[in-house]
């Protein structure tokens, strides 16, 4: 297939877009023969504060937002990813090296995922309120986070990517997400697509490298960080959510806390070719 001409800024923002001529720029290579299929410059310290203030200022509205709202918006992303799904099938082919009946199989479950998500927004569950002890009543109250920072890796950016931003956009956060700098194509086009049907400011998109992510988890306007992958930056703790066994990964909400140091996830067991 012909590699498409595809270039990027560093960030994906309202009115953030980069100006300066002094930014690093990175070649993407197509993993199969190793040519460079497209550009991207590497998201600085400022762009990564300028996403996180977009997103803080779209948390407002799109925490207001109904359970019905936020699942209508999932729905039509959803429905946006499957009338492009060949253009991302060739996409994840090209930018991860992996077959194209692979990439074909992985993106009818992105778009399952979002729609997954839209069901349950709608239908939060918690522990019954009553009166446990004497002149109390006790009750849960599930409320958005706030801003969040997500981490994905290179093997499975397409659905890492929705894996991560489907649950939290079904609970009324917003975002900023780095995909890997090896592969983020397939990221950056879901976010191109997502400016159509979600709230400005919501999804936010930073490509860069581990300086980047460190800027990201650093913030502190991040209230929780998402991560997959092999991690050794200071100041996270890491609770592991799920385990697929040996040939699988630790996926790990990971919170801030200055004075603990992360715990390393174990990496998938699949490598480029």
């Amino acid at each position: 297939m012909n590699s498409p001409a595809f270039e990027h800024d560093a960030i994906s923002a309202p009115g953030t877009r980069r100006t300066d001529d002094d930014r690093s720029v990175l070649e993407l290579v197509n993993p199969a023969d190793e040519t460079v299929i497209a550009e991207t410059a590497l998201a600085s310290a400022d762009d990564v504060d300028r996403a996180v203030r977009a997103a803080e200022a779209a948390l407002p509205t799109w925490r207001a937002a109904m359970p019905h709202e936020r699942a209508s918006v999932l729905l039509a992303l959803a429905d946006e990813l499957e009338r492009h799904s060949e253009e991302l099938v060739g996409l994840e082919s090209l930018t991860v090296g992996k077959p194209i009946s692979a990439a074909r199989e992985e993106v009818p479950v992105v778009i399952d995922v979002l729609r997954f998500y839209a069901g349950a927004a709608r239908v939060s569950h918690t522990a019954a309120a009553g009166e446990y002890s004497p002149g109390s009543t006790s009750y849960v109250r599930r409320e958005p986070v706030g801003v969040v920072g997500l981490i994905a890796p290179w093997n499975y950016p397409l659905l890492e990517a929705v894996w991560k931003i489907a649950p939290a956009l079904a609970a009324g956060n917003t975002m900023v997400l780095k995909p890997s700098e090896l592969t983020p194509l397939t990221t950056i086009r879901l976010e191109q697509l997502a400016q159509r049907v979600l709230p400005a400011g919501v999804l936010n998109v930073v490509v860069g490298d581990g300086r980047t992510g460190e800027a990201l988890v650093s913030h502190p306007a991040v209230a929780m960080v998402s991560l997959t992958g092999v991690t050794s930056a200071p100041g996270l703790r890491s609770r592991p959510l799920r385990h697929r066994g040996s040939s699988g990964c630790i996926l790990s909400w990971v919170e801030r806390r200055p004075s603990l140091s992360a715990t390393t996830l174990t990496p998938q067991r699949w490598h480029r070719i």
